[in-house]
């Protein structure tokens, strides 16, 4: 029973996806390894509270740890109550604050609730900053300055303390040094051989790659064996050309740059001249070297140069022009055209002399 192109290009693909699969499922249904998913061991210590009141209001600076490690984040939030309508205008923190990195900074809305011992209610708002030791060592968060505007009332500006931190390292220096297996359980490997199932895994994704690489290698080989058809899609787009002549009016503009188009793709594809990246000026320096018929060079420049006055500078030619320029385009491409069946078509006749005059509009 044979296959057709496509049967047998998928084939491989399927074998392959197949392959894949089966690997890893193979993988995905052994455990995972001993301590690949301990969690890490943090714990805040010391955390730090100071409440300040002033006239017209409060503030409230809490660390969430003084002796963090150099691995841990600290927040430092800062907590303003005043009377209900009152603004609240933050400090001015820079990137580093004492030492630390302030590394992202949050505001809450405002909120109306009762404070300490207060029977009225207040306006609470609240930021927090988010500040990154790397070193150990001791630090010292420098005091906050906030200020309160409250309607009717005199601004009143609150300053903090300074906060001393102390940043301890994960590693004692004047210690033994640390096992290992606190930081991080020991893994126990097999010896000298792998488990069973990483051998079936591997052996899965070999499959996988050898019958891509079948599948691309079959998808070089069909490109191979069908060849485009160069001159059936020129001359189709000319046929096109040619027929809409037949319809009234014609634009001049739409039609040259479709005609100039199909002649220097034709030019760059059979005469290997990059025609489609030239001017008209270069590509006429470089027709006299190349492998253009000596016959047809003569007219190929004047008609590139008059599609270049339709495209760009907005000429107008008559119909007979039109038509004669595709139809000297299409004798060009027909009678220069290679054909593989007959070794001496290579060989053109000369091309009839090419003279007229430009009807224009």
């Amino acid at each position: 029973m044979s296959l057709s192109p496509r049967q047998s290009l998928s084939l491989p693909l399927v074998a392959a996806a197949t392959a894949l699969l089966w690997s890893a499922s193979v993988l995905a249904d052994q455990p995972a390894l001993p301590g690949s998913n301990a969690p890490a061991a943090t714990a805040s210590r010391g955390p730090h509270s100071s409440t300040y009141h002033a006239k017209g209001g409060t503030l409230v600076a809490s660390l969430s740890d003084t002796s963090p490690s150099c691995t841990d984040k600290l927040v430092l939030t800062l907590t303003a109550a005043g009377a209900p309508g009152s603004a609240v205008l933050w400090p001015d923190v820079p990137s580093d604050l004492g030492g630390f990195t302030v590394s992202g900074t949050t505001d809450s809305p405002p909120t109306l609730a009762r404070v300490g011992d207060r029977a009225e209610l207040q306006q609470v708002s609240r930021r927090t900053y988010v500040l990154a030791p790397y070193l150990p060592g001791d630090y010292r968060i420098p005091p906050l300055k906030v200020q309160f505007k409250s309607p009717g009332h005199d601004s009143v500006s609150i300053s903090t303390d300074p906060i001393s931190v102390l940043v301890r390292s994960e590693i004692d220096p004047q210690g033994d040094p640390p096992d290992p297996s606190v930081l991080r359980e020991v893994v126990s490997l097999p010896a000298e051989s792998a488990p069973p199932w990483l051998w079936l895994g591997v052996a899965g994704a070999g499959v996988a790659a050898i019958a891509i690489a079948a599948a691309i290698a079959s998808l070089r080989n069909r490109r191979r064996a069908q060849p485009i058809d160069l001159l059936g899609l020129l001359t189709g787009r000319l046929r096109a050309l040619d027929a809409s002549l037949q319809q009234a009016p014609v634009r001049p503009l739409g039609f040259y740059i479709e005609l100039s188009a199909v002649l220097r793709e034709y030019l760059s594809l059979r005469f290997q001249i990059p025609a489609t990246e030239m001017t008209t000026q270069e590509l006429a320096t470089r027709l006299d070297s190349s492998e253009v018929p000596a016959a047809d060079r003569p007219w190929i420049i004047p008609h590139l140069s008059r599609s270049d006055e339709a495209k760009f500078g907005g000429e107008q030619f008559g119909i007979e022009t039109l038509r004669d320029d595709c139809r000297r385009v299409a004798q060009f491409i027909e009678t220069t055209h290679p054909d593989d069946n007959d070794p001496g078509s290579k060989q053109r006749p000369p091309a009839a002399p090419h003279g007229r005059e430009e009807a224009r509009r």
